[in-house]
């Protein structure tokens, strides 16, 4: 599934074009935007009077482009790089370029239109180019640069969807097309998005929005910004090494697998996750399909890079273990290959809900906690006190939390009840 990124630099006629000129560039850009649909994956930046371009798959290449004035915004969409520049021989007017599979084509000057350094483009399936011009109101120019329209919709930022756009500020989110403008949704006070796929887009915040329901967010994984991908059931979310599955019909957690590469990002493509693993100055691309999150239990297990649970329930945060495991048990039903494994200050002896344990792999740390089930006090033993604190729980004279509630919760209804009371008695007889 590996394919390791072809570095090409592809020369350009100068005679015809005399102002471009395009080199291989290797970690020049930081922060690159990242676009991807069903003709390719992307790589886009610009500084300056040049546009970097790194096309991932399929058929990768690297160039960069050098204008004779300022590059202001870049996107791509269907093998199409679109560059907006200014233009500083015609007033209120700017140039748009559009370089595909190695080339780029004459100036496009769009007139009547002011632009400044904080406007962006984007495009349609048909062409259609989209600017956000100085005063933040969104302006529309067919293939051909003619004039459509003006949105009064004010917004910052603006990403391609295939037949239209989605265009956004802090207060509100519009879907623009070349005829026009519908909000989609307000206060979500997102600082920015970022586009999942054709249906989602994620806010910097670590919502996930279904594309057309933007009052209604999933929120995948606190803490900020994180990378996702679509696939047909899931939504699957990067972080901190680890690759999350969310059922798309609930927005349930389906399961999780550990990543330790050096991941840029991933990124939808063709129904697969798309991720971009960067080490030093290379780039490479490794695609997953969904079935890695799938096991019997519902519950991923799987890791390519090492690390296997299967043989217990797990969720991102937590393994469920009866009672009696001892460290030597866990370790010998796992295989957690080229990772070292750490019980904080213990290294023998009995699991006890509340105990810790860490898979620790080059700049990658995985962290679970143990939940033994009916051990409701954190010894290890399931005996007559636990029995007694789940009692008491019922009665509400002392009630259990974190951990300890979910040791209590034996038929995982997500509650303690008579029911969870009996299978711990079951337990001590």
């Amino acid at each position: 599934m590996k394919t390791v990124l072809k570095m090409v630099c592809v020369t350009l006629a100068l005679l015809t074009l005399p102002f471009i000129s395009r080199t291989h560039y290797a970690s020049q850009v930081q922060n690159k935007l990242l676009f991807s649909d069903s003709k390719g994956i992307f790589l886009v930046n610009y500084s300056g009077k040049k546009a970097f371009v790194k096309k991932i798959t399929p058929s990768s290449y690297d160039c960069t482009y050098t204008f004779n004035t300022k590059v202001i915004n870049c996107c791509a969409l269907n093998s199409v790089v679109y560059i907006l520049t200014e233009n500083n021989t015609v007033n209120n007017s700017c140039d748009i370029y559009k370089a595909k599979d190695g080339s780029v084509g004459k100036a496009l000057t769009l007139k009547n239109i002011k632009i400044n350094n904080s406007s962006k483009i984007s495009a349609d399936k048909n062409g259609n180019i989209f600017i956000i011009n100085s005063s933040k109101k969104v302006c529309v120019y067919n293939k051909d640069g003619s004039y459509l329209n003006t949105f009064p919709g004010k917004s910052d930022n603006i990403l391609p969807f295939g037949s239209y756009c989605v265009s956004y500020s802090s207060k509100n989110i519009y879907k623009t097309t070349a005829t026009s403008q519908f909000l989609y949704g307000t206060g979500t006070n997102e600082s920015a998005y970022y586009k999942i796929s054709d249906n989602y887009l994620g806010g910097y915040s670590g919502n996930i929005y279904k594309v057309g329901n933007f009052n209604k967010a999933f929120t995948a994984e606190t803490g900020g910004y994180y990378s996702a991908s679509e696939t047909k059931d899931y939504i699957v979310v990067y972080k901190d090494g680890v690759l999350t599955a969310y059922n798309k019909k609930d927005f349930s957690e389906k399961g999780k697998i550990s990543y330790s590469k050096s991941v840029y990002g991933i990124t939808s493509y063709n129904g697969k996750i798309a991720i971009i693993n960067k080490t030093l100055n290379s780039y490479s691309l490794d695609t997953l399909n969904q079935s890695v999150f799938n096991s019997a239990s519902g519950v991923s297990s799987s890791d390519a890079n090492g690390l296997n649970l299967s043989a217990y329930k797990h969720t991102k945060k937590y393994i469920y273990v009866n009672q009696g495991t001892t460290i030597k048990d866990f370790k010998s039903k796992i295989s957690y290959d080229n990772y070292e494994i750490g019980f904080g200050n213990r290294k023998s002896g009995k699991l006890r809900t509340g105990t810790i344990v860490t898979f620790s792999k080059s700049n990658s740390k995985i962290t679970y906690t143990f939940i033994v089930r009916g051990d409701v006090t954190g010894e290890g033993n399931v005996n007559s006190r636990d029995v007694k604190a789940v009692f008491n729980h019922l009665l509400g004279n002392e009630m259990l939390k974190g951990v300890y509630k979910l040791a209590g919760d034996m038929n995982s209804d997500k509650k303690i009840s008579n029911s969870d009371l009996v299978r711990v008695a079951r337990i001590v007889k």
